[in-house]
């Protein structure tokens, strides 16, 4: 591939009041580069582990269990509600039976006179009544067969939905903490980072942050072996001794991913 040499500024430029050779001002920001590139990594580091904490996945997890355990229990409440409310519907005429009973029992064995063929009709009353409450009464019984399993299945999931909800806010308190402590590293990270860009010449930090927006967040990577960092591809015999040749003030790209190769 074919290199594009830049002329970097001048230490007069740099700094006019800074006497030195050109290699003394200018070797050090080329340097500085490498450094700000390695404070704009970590800060991209930061910034995907913020939100790629094992946390999230498990929370996700978590939620998509809550969703299934609720959709999949969502048709016993159904049927539990129910049996739920056609139990109390015999109950309550179990009662009303209860209370007839006792009202026709009241009719028999009262004070008042009764002949012999009104105490036949209260008691054939009373047996009819009672053979209608005998067969709520094992309805009753086969509802609660059937209601008792749906009741175990319910409280289970709940149960276990609440031990959901738990998990959940712990995580949540541990995504809080992981992702406050990543800040405080970043914002040291930014502290720095703000601090060397300031020492750089703005022009040469204005070029790096556009190669670094075209080429995956990097603007700047040592020349290795004759291979760029950045892209990795290996410079031909050729331009690397061309490169050699090429004044230190000569700021050098990669033709390849446009990277600012520091020498």
């Amino acid at each position: 591939m074919t290199l594009r040499p830049l002329r970097f500024p001048s230490p007069s430029s740099l700094n006019p009041e800074r006497p030195g050779s050109c290699q003394d001002d200018v070797m050090p920001d080329f340097d500085a580069l490498l450094t700000l590139q390695r404070h704009d990594t970590t800060l991209a580091q930061l910034h995907h582990r913020r939100s790629h904490l094992p946390q999230h996945t498990e929370s996700d997890e978590v939620r998509a269990k809550v969703q299934s355990v609720n959709t999949g229990i969502a048709s016993t409440r159904a049927t539990h509600q129910q049996l739920a409310a056609k139990m109390a519907e015999i109950e309550h005429h179990v009662h009303e039976l209860d209370a007839k009973i006792e009202s026709l029992n009241g009719q028999m064995f009262g004070d008042s006179a009764r002949s012999s063929r009104e105490l036949q009709a209260i008691e054939a009353d009373i047996e009819s009544v009672r053979r209608h409450r005998s067969t709520l009464e094992d309805q009753e019984l086969e509802l609660i067969e059937t209601f008792e399993p749906h009741d175990i299945a319910i409280k289970a999931a709940d149960r276990e939905l609440e031990s959901l909800r738990v998990r959940l806010d712990e995580l949540g308190a541990e995504i809080a903490a992981a992702q406050s402590q990543i800040d405080i590293d970043a914002a040291v990270q930014l502290a720095q980072r703000s601090s060397l860009a300031a020492s750089i010449d703005a022009s040469t930090v204005d070029l790096y942050e556009k190669i670094r927006t075209n080429n995956r967040g990097i603007g700047a990577a040592r020349l290795e072996h004759g291979t760029c960092m950045s892209c990795r591809l290996k410079i031909a015999a050729v331009e690397l001794d061309r490169i050699r040749h090429l004044p230190l003030d000569a700021l050098v790209r990669c033709d390849e991913c446009g990277a600012i190769l520091v020498r």
